[in-house]
């Protein structure tokens, strides 16, 4: 009976539009208090890096052999950047003195709209600063994360710690 019904849920979510899943989203997203990328937090060290997923990124080979030796070299106390590519984006991870100071999403994305509308529903809610072409969060620890439209409407975001955020105030 459970496998039957576990079956059942599986269909409905796969044959279920995602306009209606995404409809179904009333409430905004609540900014965190820290400036996090995925499972990091910017200003985490390279060990916190290695054991919430660097370890397994080179081990599953999510990375090319060369930058698991960047890991290695960051981890020996190299300032380096790590790249990471996936079939709609590359992910750049900078450490600076074995820090995670900026991360760096270049997406294949082109709706800035649908993007901006998820990232504000989803994750952070409404932006602090906005223009024409960019949004930008700030958060408690002193980091942010902008995302902007490049002059062919891809959507890049970057988030940066409180040392590299420019920026540089507290949220509001």
């Amino acid at each position: 009976m459970r496998k039957q019904r576990t079956a059942l849920i599986f269909v409905a979510l796969l044959t279920t539009p995602l306009s209606l899943v995404y409809a179904q989203t009333t409430e905004m997203a609540k900014k965190p208090q820290v400036t996090r990328y995925d499972r990091h937090t910017l200003g985490e060290t390279i060990e916190d890096f290695m054991r919430i997923s660097g370890t397994e990124m080179c081990r599953s080979a999510a990375l090319q052999p060369k930058e698991c030796e960047k890991l290695k070299q960051i981890d020996a106390g190299k300032d380096a950047e790590v790249t990471q590519g996936f079939p709609y984006a590359t992910v750049s991870w900078l450490f600076v003195q074995r820090t995670l100071v900026q991360v760096i999403l270049r997406t294949t994305m082109r709706d800035w709209e649908a993007e901006l509308a998820r990232t504000e529903q989803q994750l952070y809610g409404p932006p602090d600063i906005r223009t024409a072409r960019s949004v930008t969060w700030l958060f408690k620890d002193g980091g942010e994360i902008t995302l902007r439209r490049d002059q062919n409407n891809f959507v890049n975001e970057r988030y940066f710690s409180k040392e590299t955020a420019p920026h540089r105030s507290s949220a509001r």
